[in-house]
């Protein structure tokens, strides 16, 4: 018998706003951010994060973006980052303690030079798109640096980032799709959300959980960087990974749901913001 992902499974650990707290109190979020003509991944993460709840969230951009950002971001900071050396001092500075890499960051070797450094550091994370497909001809360099990281990493790939980082091919079977992520987290000792149609979440230990709340109009450009700031929104709140990654897919989905078919990934913010609402109020 399936794991249905149901909010009963982590609603008792889902944050809630302390009355008598502050932003400080409920994390930061740093996400990387692509160059000048792929910068918009990133900032939907980062909106995604700052609407999931997380306290603060900064885009780290390379000189080259920062007026593309700047043009565009306004609750959400910002912060040049040109080399992976001085992504330590800012995260220190900045007291970010939760990072999303990968969307829109481009396969190559910077972004694999921030991958290494991230995982190295004592934040909690989101692996994303580039920062898996980076590592497709050293895939067992990140595996290594993904069992030896501070915290447990969240690796969110869909089926085609998957085979190119796991090997074997596309299917359609959901029951190899289950096997073949449950396998992966073992290798990787990291929570391995396998987007599709069934989401699937796997952990090193504990039985998969399968999401099965996804609109298809869900799929659509940008969907996945949502999906990876809401996650990191919530791991930011210090929600257990696994809780976090299984609460933000259904979020993700139910977002989906709420604004319906012809949804582009940036109407997906007010529609997270209706569901959340509906989920703190018990409906």
């Amino acid at each position: 018998m399936k794991n249905l992902n149901d909010p009963k499974n982590w609603l008792a650990d889902y944050p809630v706003p302390d009355q008598y707290g502050h932003k400080y109190h409920r994390g930061h979020v740093g996400v990387f951010s692509g160059g000048l003509t792929s910068s918009g991944a990133g900032r939907l993460a980062a909106g995604a994060a700052l609407r999931t709840g997380a306290g603060l969230v900064t885009v780290l951009s390379p000189g080259t973006a920062l007026v593309a950002n700047a043009s565009h971001l306004t609750s959400v900071m910002l912060a040049r980052l040109d080399d992976a050396d001085e992504i330590e001092a800012i995260v220190k500075r900045r007291k970010i303690n939760t990072l999303v890499c990968g969307p829109g960051l481009g396969v190559n070797a910077r972004t694999m030079k921030i991958v290494t450094k991230i995982l190295s550091l004592d934040c909690t994370n989101v692996l994303d798109a580039d920062a898996l497909t980076s590592f497709t001809d050293t895939s067992e360099d990140l595996f290594t640096q993904l069992k030896q990281a501070k915290h447990q990493p969240v690796l969110t790939p869909h089926m085609g980032e998957f085979c190119r980082l796991f090997g074997g091919t596309n299917t359609d079977d959901l029951n190899d799709h289950t096997e073949r992520a449950v396998a992966a987290a073992k290798q990787t000792n990291a929570i391995i959300v396998l987007k599709g149609h069934q989401t699937i979440i796997a952990t090193p230990q504990e039985a998969p959980v399968i999401s099965q709340n996804a609109p298809p109009w869900l799929a659509t450009a940008g969907s996945g960087d949502v999906l990876a700031g809401i996650i990191a929104g919530l791991l930011a709140q210090n929600m257990p990974p696994k809780q976090a990654a299984m609460a933000g897919v259904w979020l993700h989905s139910e977002a989906g749901n709420q604004a319906g078919p012809g949804l582009i990934s940036e109407d997906l913010d007010q529609a997270l913001r209706q569901v959340i609402s509906k989920l703190r109020n018990g409906e």
